[in-house]
């Protein structure tokens, strides 16, 4: 079983591990300067890890470069290079998402730095890159209505290469229960495989590239039973415990049961339909992270107009969907897009809906859909 000891030192490794972005100024050349950079002095801990990690990339073997990569820094390795060399790993795997974070980590722990330098120019290359919108949809605008997403440039090459074969549905995962706790039946696995299997192409190509995966599990505590330490059970919101699912940077997690609290036992399962909302509501959220679609000036005030006028009998159910931050809004486009992605469950889909028409049409036209 994972340790929560183990869970940090993953985490600490998805945000800080190290390849060049093909086509770029500091792509590979040689196994010398395979950074863009000659090589650090010799590395004392995780040397041997760090030039086989190097030597896998240049073979473009790069799930063995990001695991040699990963020992490397676990056996101490600290240095700049290795973590530049995970963040151009995790680029060419199409892990976008943990790419920028650890770009941002060799910018922040290694100012001023070339590793940093070369870091920066990757995460602009990153960040100019857009949602992919639908290929062949050119509807005509209507008065007022917001533009339809500009097509994504296409992925890196040797994430191209690394994705054929290799969809969403060979990325869904179920975990095993934990102790007494039940296992997730084959109605909530079929769900959420239907979910994923139903988004329209285009979206899903995208979720790819960024290489989205989805974990089902009976309970959060499946996955990682001794979290349970950590759980508050005295306050009125629900723990992580109590939730449906959960995302870890690109990883979408799908829960089927809540667990009791003051037990370790789980109620009883939610519906198939529920599960399918949950991992639709993800998609998006996954999507969103990245390319900041409900920050969007013109969603934004599509949003803002329709909150303000949700009548006062239902200002207190959707309270969450209504609030000032970023929460309301991303809150409110991730039902709204699970929708439009096929959706037929959630608590308060029916109401969203009905009182967010002209946020559906933007998201609409905005995802391609």
């Amino acid at each position: 079983m994972t340790t929560l000891s183990a869970m940090k030192t993953a985490w600490l490794m998805a945000y800080c591990c190290v390849v060049p972005l093909a086509g770029s100024s500091f792509a590979a050349e040689s196994d010398d300067d395979t950074s863009g950079l000659k090589p650090n002095p010799p590395i004392i801990l995780g040397r041997q890890e760090f030039r086989e990690g190097v030597a896998a990339y240049q073979k473009k073997d790069y799930k063995s470069a990001e695991q040699l990569f990963t020992k490397s820094v676990t056996a101490g390795n600290k240095t700049a290079a290795v973590w530049l060399y995970s963040g151009h790993t995790f680029l060419a795997l199409g892990r976008i998402a943990q790419a920028k974070k650890t770009y941002e980590v060799v910018i922040a722990s290694f100012k001023d730095s070339p590793e940093a330098k070369i870091a920066s120019s990757a995460l602009e290359t990153i960040k100019n890159r857009k949602p992919v919108a639908k290929p062949d949809a050119k509807p005509a605008a209507k008065p007022g209505a917001p533009a339809a997403a500009a097509a994504a440039p296409a992925a890196a090459p040797e994430a191209a290469k690394e994705k054929q074969g290799d969809g969403m549905k060979n990325r869904i995962t179920v975990v095993p229960p934990y102790r007494s706790h039940p296992a997730v039946s084959k109605a909530s696995i079929a769900a959420v495989r239907e979910g994923v299997a139903n988004l329209p192409q285009h979206i899903r190509a995208q979720l790819e590239a960024l290489g989205a995966s989805v974990v089902i599990a009976p309970n959060m505590l499946d996955k990682w039973p001794d979290s349970i330490n950590g759980l508050d059970e005295e306050k009125d919101e629900l723990n992580l415990a109590e939730q449906p699912g959960r995302i870890y940077g690109t990883d979408m997690y799908v829960y089927e049961r809540a667990k009791l609290r003051g037990a370790d036992a789980l109620k009883s399962p939610r519906s198939p339909a529920d599960m399918k909302h949950t991992v639709l509501n993800e998609c998006f959220q996954v999507l969103d992270a990245d390319f900041k679609i409900s920050k969007d000036p013109a969603l934004r005030k599509e949003y803002r107009a329709e909150a303000d006028a949700v009548p006062d009998s239902l200002r207190e159910d959707l309270g969450t969907y209504l609030k000032e931050d970023d929460w309301g809004a991303r809150e409110t486009c991730s039902e709204l897009s699970a929708d439009l992605f096929g959706s037929t469950g959630g608590a308060f889909r029916g109401e969203l809906v009905r009182c967010f028409p002209r946020t559906k049409r933007w998201l609409k036209a905005k995802l391609g859909i």
